[in-house]
């Protein structure tokens, strides 16, 4: 599981992570606006999307 800084004091959160193939017909209009955003890396010939965490409420 990869975790991204959420705020200060820092706090663990899980990133969710996805890859298709980028193509005219894809998901990546769709995973866009489900609020993935592409990291630029590359998994093969795979984009890899992350989703943008929202706030993460207090214990």
């Amino acid at each position: 599981m990869q975790v991204a800084r959420a705020s200060s004091p820092l706090r663990l959160v899980p990133v969710t992570t996805v890859s298709y193939v980028p193509g005219a017909h894809g998901p990546e209009e769709c995973s866009r606006r489900l609020g993935f955003r592409a990291t630029g890396e590359l998994s093969g010939d795979q984009v890899v999307a992350e989703l943008e965490p929202g706030p993460v409420p207090r214990p």
